[in-house]
Protein backbone atom coordinates (compact mmCIF):
# COMPACT_ATOMS: atom_id res chain seq x y z
CA UNK A 1 0.00 0.00 0.00
CA UNK A 2 2.90 2.31 0.01
CA UNK A 3 5.24 4.43 2.89
CA UNK A 4 3.04 5.51 5.83
CA UNK A 5 4.55 8.43 5.17
CA UNK A 6 3.46 8.97 1.62
CA UNK A 7 1.09 11.70 1.93
CA UNK A 8 -1.00 10.02 -0.34
CA UNK A 9 -0.71 6.92 2.41
CA UNK A 10 -1.66 8.86 5.32
CA UNK A 11 -4.55 10.33 3.33
CA UNK A 12 -5.82 7.43 2.28
CA UNK A 13 -5.89 5.83 5.78
CA UNK A 14 -7.34 8.51 7.26
CA UNK A 15 -10.29 8.30 5.06
CA UNK A 16 -10.66 4.52 5.19
CA UNK A 17 -10.51 5.06 8.96
CA UNK A 18 -12.96 8.05 9.32
CA UNK A 19 -14.93 7.31 6.49
CA UNK A 20 -14.53 3.87 5.80
CA UNK A 21 -14.30 3.77 2.01
CA UNK A 22 -11.20 3.45 0.20
CA UNK A 23 -9.51 6.41 -1.48
CA UNK A 24 -7.25 6.07 -4.99
CA UNK A 25 -3.97 6.74 -4.86
CA UNK A 26 -4.14 9.69 -7.69
CA UNK A 27 -7.44 10.87 -5.81
CA UNK A 28 -5.17 11.13 -2.42
CA UNK A 29 -2.30 12.56 -4.13
CA UNK A 30 -4.69 15.32 -6.01
CA UNK A 31 -6.30 16.37 -2.71
CA UNK A 32 -2.98 16.58 -0.96
CA UNK A 33 -2.21 19.11 -3.90
CA UNK A 34 -5.03 20.90 -3.65
CA UNK A 35 -4.32 21.41 -0.24
CA UNK A 36 -1.16 22.52 -0.10
CA UNK A 37 -1.49 24.70 -3.58
CA UNK A 38 -5.18 26.27 -2.33
CA UNK A 39 -6.13 25.83 1.50
CA UNK A 40 -2.75 25.65 2.27
CA UNK A 41 -2.02 29.65 0.99
CA UNK A 42 -5.18 30.49 1.63
CA UNK A 43 -5.03 29.89 5.83
CA UNK A 44 -1.83 31.36 5.98
CA UNK A 45 -3.59 34.53 3.93
CA UNK A 46 -6.25 34.57 6.75
CA UNK A 47 -4.42 34.03 9.66
CA UNK A 48 -2.25 37.01 9.02
CA UNK A 49 -5.20 39.52 7.78
CA UNK A 50 -6.42 38.48 10.77
CA UNK A 51 -2.78 40.11 12.85
CA UNK A 52 -2.88 37.35 14.87
CA UNK A 53 1.05 36.97 14.34
CA UNK A 54 3.99 38.84 12.59
CA UNK A 55 7.30 38.31 10.93
CA UNK A 56 9.63 36.81 11.37
CA UNK A 57 8.35 33.80 12.97
CA UNK A 58 4.76 33.50 10.87
CA UNK A 59 6.64 31.34 7.89
CA UNK A 60 8.32 28.83 9.93
CA UNK A 61 5.64 28.53 12.68
CA UNK A 62 2.89 28.16 10.10
CA UNK A 63 5.15 25.51 8.68
CA UNK A 64 5.69 23.63 11.66
CA UNK A 65 1.57 23.90 12.56
CA UNK A 66 1.44 22.23 8.72
CA UNK A 67 3.22 19.60 10.06
CA UNK A 68 2.56 18.99 13.28
CA UNK A 69 -1.07 19.05 12.61
CA UNK A 70 -1.41 16.21 9.77
CA UNK A 71 1.64 14.12 10.67
CA UNK A 72 0.21 14.35 14.53
CA UNK A 73 -3.18 14.30 14.77
CA UNK A 74 -3.90 12.90 12.01
CA UNK A 75 -2.10 10.34 11.96
CA UNK A 76 -3.21 9.53 15.80
CA UNK A 77 -6.39 9.52 13.45
CA UNK A 78 -5.54 7.08 11.42
CA UNK A 79 -4.06 4.62 14.67
CA UNK A 80 -0.87 5.45 13.70
CA UNK A 81 2.41 6.43 16.07
CA UNK A 82 2.35 10.44 16.28
CA UNK A 83 4.41 12.32 13.73
CA UNK A 84 4.90 8.95 12.07
CA UNK A 85 8.93 8.52 14.16
CA UNK A 86 8.28 5.18 14.92
CA UNK A 87 10.88 3.77 12.36
CA UNK A 88 10.94 6.18 9.98
CA UNK A 89 12.72 9.76 12.29
CA UNK A 90 14.92 10.66 9.32
CA UNK A 91 11.92 11.10 7.17
CA UNK A 92 9.50 12.72 9.16
CA UNK A 93 12.91 15.34 9.72
CA UNK A 94 12.70 15.89 6.08
CA UNK A 95 9.12 16.22 5.78
CA UNK A 96 9.16 18.69 8.66
CA UNK A 97 11.95 21.12 6.88
CA UNK A 98 9.66 21.07 3.65
CA UNK A 99 6.88 22.21 5.87
CA UNK A 100 8.63 24.66 7.19
CA UNK A 101 10.29 25.77 3.79
CA UNK A 102 7.40 25.82 2.06
CA UNK A 103 6.05 28.30 4.97
CA UNK A 104 8.98 30.48 4.79
CA UNK A 105 8.18 31.28 0.99
CA UNK A 106 4.35 31.64 1.48
CA UNK A 107 5.44 34.59 3.88
CA UNK A 108 8.18 36.09 1.81
CA UNK A 109 5.62 36.13 -1.25
CA UNK A 110 2.95 36.90 1.41
CA UNK A 111 4.67 39.96 2.41
CA UNK A 112 5.77 41.10 -1.08
CA UNK A 113 2.42 41.42 -2.10
CA UNK A 114 1.57 43.63 1.08
CA UNK A 115 4.30 45.99 0.64
CA UNK A 116 3.68 45.72 -3.24
CA UNK A 117 0.00 46.45 -2.53
CA UNK A 118 0.99 49.18 0.27
CA UNK A 119 3.37 51.26 -2.18
CA UNK A 120 0.87 51.35 -5.08
CA UNK A 121 -1.89 52.25 -2.73
CA UNK A 122 -4.43 49.76 -2.75
CA UNK A 123 -6.16 49.03 0.07
CA UNK A 124 -6.90 45.75 2.31
CA UNK A 125 -10.60 45.53 2.74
Amino acid sequence: MGNPLEQAQLIRQLFAYIFDTDLSSVKANILHCVIGAIIYPLGYWLLLSSGWYRPPFDGWLWGLTTFVFPMGAFALISERPFLLIDNSARLSLMILIGHVLYGLALSRIYHALRASRAITGVRDR
